[in-house]
């Protein structure tokens, strides 16, 4: 079974709590028996949430009214509106590597207006060496490719289970700590510091030392980009 593992998006400011029982409820996860929730508010939010009330649809209809998605959080420039969007839209066009039917640069900004560019994005830990980036819907730049995660041994393997649920930002934060020991511990057994940080290390054997250490390293420094900037995950599979 394949895994990507999407960035989710993050709550607006002042919608937090709904936001999580809204998450709670769309990704199948418990939730908490708590004064707070046994308030007028969650009560309020039974019928947003479609228990007894409207349905899922309307649901994530609201949760994507209260959140922004990563590539908006992080301030990805906007064809047809930002320079630096157009001008990768440009060398894009010129190489003829965008699927569409316009014949003109012009045509083309036109037809993609409104759409955030995260490939005219410089490098960071947020956009993963190890991504199957468009490479099917919804799939973008910040996604990592968790089934890489398969070629490392762990000593804790539930840390590869985990990547198979959604995680809230604290959860996501706690992983990449987790991710962070894996990767330090395995390099300091092995000696293979040097590919800390290297996302232009390549290895034709994912299952070597050097390769497990890099996407240990690699997932840890994303998954820490992200719930540093209050996202958590959605996985894809």
């Amino acid at each position: 079974m394949g895994l990507d593992i999407l960035v989710g998006s993050k709550a607006i400011a002042g919608h937090e709590f709904e936001f999580r029982k809204l998450f709670g409820v769309l990704f199948d996860r418990p939730l908490p028996d708590s004064e707070e929730c046994r308030s007028g508010l969650f009560n309020s939010l039974r019928k947003v949430l479609g228990l007894g009330g409207p349905s899922r649809e309307q649901a994530v209809k609201r949760f994507q009214e209260i959140s922004t998605p990563p590539y908006a959080a992080i301030g990805a420039p906007v064809v047809g509106v930002d320079q630096l969007a157009n001008e990768w839209l440009a060398v894009t066009f010129a190489k003829n590597e965008l699927a569409t039917e316009a014949r003109t640069i012009e045509e083309a900004i036109a037809e993609m207006k409104g759409y955030f560019s995260l490939e005219a994005m410089e490098d960071c830990d947020g956009f993963p060496v190890y991504t199957h980036a468009y490479m099917g819907e919804g799939i973008d730049r910040t996604s990592f490719r968790g089934k890489f995660l398969e070629f490392c041994t762990l000593a804790d393997p539930t840390l590869y289970e985990q990547a198979f649920f959604a995680m809230l930002p604290e959860e996501l934060s706690a992983w990449a700590s987790k991710l962070r020991q894996e990767a330090d511990q395995l390099a300091d057994k092995h000696g293979v510091h040097h590919v800390l940080g290297d996302k232009k290390f390549q290895s034709d054997d994912e299952s070597s030392p050097e390769a497990q250490v890099h996407i240990l390293d690699q997932c840890a420094r994303w998954a820490k980009f992200w719930s540093d900037r209050g996202h958590g995950t959605e996985p894809y599979y």
